[in-house]
């Protein structure tokens, strides 16, 4: 049954709810379960729903690797978002698996540029390609194929009486909207009644114009896109029957903005066996970002205002659980200020091993503060300095005194057991490439020097999101404003230079 004419076809009220939340591959170290998929669990079950999370991420880099071949002496000296392996080879290998699969369909002529993994991972692809591309893949039903590792996971649930009929999927970045759909399209076959939902922080990266200007055309990935913060909406989506109301003969596609507010539910995380051991459980202490000024950001217009959330129920449970199986907790919120970092250690109190993100701030050269942080537990600390050049300091909205970024190793180096991770970002559209790289090149000195093995600077290349500062003024940051292109599975935006 072809998916599209699925999609479009008339779906039952269905009165259970048995919801299986999907985290398609985003071929990123599975250190640990993601936050998001955990919450939206929580509140559903809350609610008497049956619940239950299917990480395809897990499963397909598994193919490549063993997880538990993994130990601690292979990783990294850094708790949380950066504990990797050294040796990530497998997940090259799991990466380039799938996006063989992906764009094997057009190897040829007008199609043949579609093999750049770059197309895939930043979603630079129209409707027409993008859909294609998810046919190919969940199609495809050779033994090792993603199609079949999909089919399999669904087999399961049908042995066990556990047909979904909600399919949550949770997406993180471009690079898992092709997988995604195709998920989609087996899931419709399999279970024809099912009412597909997507969310996530990419959907809400997309912005809510992105959507209104072709959602019918989006029919054949969802039935349901939900932005931003979304347990609440989540279960309204569960449980009122307006959201399955699905005229017969026309594909109806909604678009609904989260309701935000508080998370009231303290997340619970299974199948820890997927993961790597010990495992890092993901918490989050604040909504939105503390700062949310940065001109690169898409927080000062998707969340300009920060929300605090009750450290019992968002971090104290999740350190239980981490503490049950020898486990580290990594905090997920955009910024900690120094001030919530104190708060925070003093809940921890040294029980688990944990890490944070924050921005280069005159508090952090404090050796009593980062001595203070580390006896409770802090062991990785990551900060955003972005840049060493006053021009891209100030053009972003973030700027420091000069030697701030080393009074502030010069304080790290001092307060035991304490790595730190300096995140530098390079060729934003008005810099000078070779001074661009020279402040790169600096700041790795800088903490070499200082921290040698207990530091490392994390090193992106500028991208420009389509909800940030940047890209609602381009002419003010040396960007041709007729340059930009807009895909519409693309949150960051393609342009030229001035």
């Amino acid at each position: 049954m072809s998916c599209l004419l699925s999609c479009c076809s008339k779906r039952k009220t269905i009165s259970s709810s048995n919801v299986l939340l999907v985290v398609p591959p985003f071929l990123k170290y599975t250190a640990g379960p993601l936050l998001g998929p955990a919450l939206l669990q929580a509140a559903a079950r809350k609610r008497g729903h049956t619940c239950e999370v299917l990480d395809l991420n897990a499963l397909w880099i598994e193919k490549f690797r063993g997880i538990n071949g993994v130990v601690p002496s292979d990783r990294e000296p850094f708790v949380g978002d950066h504990d990797k392996p050294i040796d990530s080879t497998f997940l090259k290998e799991a990466e380039k698996s799938l996006y063989h699969a992906i764009a094997s369909t057009f190897a040829k002529g007008e199609w043949k540029r579609k093999m750049w993994t770059k197309d895939i991972k930043f979603g630079f692809l129209e409707h027409d390609e993008v859909e294609a591309m998810a046919t190919n893949l969940a199609y495809d039903h050779s033994a090792e194929s993603f199609g079949t590792l999909v089919l399999n996971q669904f087999a399961l649930l049908e042995d066990n009486g556990s047909t979904p009929s909600t399919l949550g999927i949770s997406i993180l970045h471009a690079g898992q909207i092709i997988p995604s759909i195709a998920v989609g399209m087996l899931a419709r076959d399999m279970f024809p009644d099912v009412l597909i939902v997507w969310g996530g922080p990419h959907i809400s990266g997309l912005g809510e114009e992105a959507f209104r200007s072709d959602l019918q055309r989006r029919c054949y990935a969802s039935d349901i896109f939900v932005a931003g913060h979304a347990e609440e909406t989540f279960v309204d989506i569960l449980e009122k029957p307006q959201y399955r109301d699905i005229s017969l003969g026309k594909c109806k596609v909604q678009f609904v903005r989260g309701k935000g507010g508080a998370i009231p539910y303290a997340p619970s995380f299974e199948n820890l066996s997927l993961y790597d051991q010990p495992p890092v459980f993901p918490a989050q202490s604040t909504l939105g970002c503390a700062y949310g000024r940065c001109a690169f950001c898409t927080y000062p217009k998707m969340e300009p205002v920060p929300r605090k959330l009750d450290l019992q129920i968002t971090v104290e449970s999740v350190v239980e659980q981490a503490m049950e199986v020898g486990g580290t907790l990594a905090l997920k919120d955009s910024l900690v200020t120094p001030k919530r970092l104190e708060e925070i250690a003093n809940i921890i109190a040294g029980r688990v091993k944990w890490s944070a993100c924050t921005k280069l701030h005159p508090k952090l050269a404090d050796v009593f503060l980062l001595e203070t942080l580390t006896y409770n537990g802090l062991t990785t600390l990551e900060v955003g300095l972005e840049s060493l050049l006053p021009e891209t300091q100030r053009r972003v909205a973030k700027e420091h005194p000069p030697c701030l970024l080393e009074d502030f190793l010069a304080a790290a180096d001092l307060a035991s057991d304490l790595a730190i991770v300096v995140n530098y970002i390079t060729n934003f559209p008005w810099e000078d490439e070779a001074e661009s790289i020279a402040g790169l090149d600096a700041a790795k000195e800088l903490v070499n020097y200082y921290l040698g093995s207990k530091g490392k600077v994390e090193h992106n290349s500028f991208e420009l999101e389509r909800q940030s500062p940047i890209a609602q003024s381009p002419a003010k940051y040396a960007i041709c404003s007729g340059s930009l292109r807009y895909y519409p599975w693309a949150s960051i935006v393609p342009y030229e230079v001035m």
